[in-house]
């Protein structure tokens, strides 16, 4: 019987350095799944903040390049505006002329034509 109490309680010695082992392994698997958590973290918080500073840097070069394109647009007009309007004048006053043009030829060929279809039935 004495040894039946021996191997009982060498049993229950064993049961209990087990169990104490699986929750320091418990505890440090936890520990160490919750640094992995703070270093994913860490890095997301790092990736999160640099898209904003390069997305608010793009929307900046961009602001940036429309108020250009706007100045160079004012100084290209105030420099060549008379200029392209006076061309587009003088192109307006060649196309008026061209058609009056283009109207006396074709009312004279017309002219022309009647002439020649009445002296044909004279």
């Amino acid at each position: 019987m004495k040894d039946i109490n021996e191997k009982l309680k060498s049993s229950a010695t064993t049961i209990e350095e087990s169990n104490d082992e699986a929750k320091l392994q418990a505890n440090l698997g936890a520990m160490e799944a919750r640094d992995r958590v703070e270093e994913i973290k860490g890095s997301l918080d790092a990736m999160t903040q640099k898209i904003g500073a390069d997305t608010q840097i793009a929307l900046d070069t961009a602001k940036l390049k429309a108020h250009l394109a706007k100045m160079e647009a004012e100084d290209f007009w105030e420099e060549r505006g008379k200029e392209i309007t006076n061309e587009f004048n003088t192109s307006k006053e060649k196309v008026e002329t061209l058609a009056v043009e283009a109207i006396k030829e074709i009312g004279s060929f017309f002219e022309k034509l009647t002439q020649n279809i009445t002296e044909k039935k004279s």
